[in-house]
């Protein structure tokens, strides 16, 4: 058995899988900001995405293994059906702006529709102001308000300078396990209470029946 065999295997193991979409505008820096979390890679080269791409990424969030599916989706207006399509399923949504162009800030409720209209209602999301490093047109101050205002988190980010990279998509993969846990304590709750009432189900191993896993 090779060394790089075994290494596969160990993180193919995962006790969730999740899936997160990256929407925004075209060119505020989704691609880049993936490529860098990914594979800790920077193209100066600007490649429009075409339809949608995804990559997958392995983290461990407390004691859980989380395979984080990530969907990079484009933002022209002419790939919106595609887009939106891809939002039921989601656990996770993280919204990009540029904070260089406040066209990107503006469309942001534009997006919030999108999400409202065709993502699940307990998806997590998390704003983001991409290319901090660079002269910009909306405040930090401007973000955590819009942010707060529909009771999102916030995070400014680089994938130049890789700033605040890695902290995005963790943050967005500790929401969305945070999430699955209570609803598993949910589901032991409602377990003991069936039990109690004695309208339990149980299986060949004499244990009460699983509530089947979100994600």
């Amino acid at each position: 058995m090779s060394e790089n065999w075994e290494e596969e295997e160990e993180e193919a193991f995962h006790h969730i899988q999740v899936k997160v979409l990256m929407v925004g505008d075209s060119g505020v820096g989704k691609t880049s900001l993936l490529l860098r979390y990914a594979q800790d890679a920077f193209n100066e080269s600007y490649i429009t995405t075409i339809g949608i791409d995804f990559k997958t990424k392995f983290l461990d969030v407390g004691d859980k293994r989380v395979k984080l599916q990530i969907w990079d989706t484009a933002g022209q207006e002419r790939f919106r059906t595609i887009t939106t399509s891809y939002f039921r399923g989601a656990q996770g949504i993280l919204l990009c702006y540029d904070v260089n162009d406040r066209n990107s800030f503006n469309s942001i409720g534009t997006w919030l529709e999108q999400i409202n209209s065709h993502a699940d209602e307990q998806v997590c999301v998390i704003i983001c102001g991409t290319k901090c490093e660079m002269d910009r047109e909306v405040t930090e101050e401007q973000g955590q308000a819009l942010a707060e205002q529909h009771g999102f988190k916030f995070i400014e980010c680089s994938a130049r300078e890789n700033i605040n990279v890695a902290a995005a998509f963790e943050a967005i993969a500790h929401d969305i396990v945070e999430q699955w846990r209570l609803g598993e304590e949910e589901g032991a709750d409602e377990a003991a209470s069936d039990a109690n009432a004695g309208g339990v189900h149980v299986g060949q191993s004499g244990g009460a029946a699983k509530k089947k896993d979100c994600c």
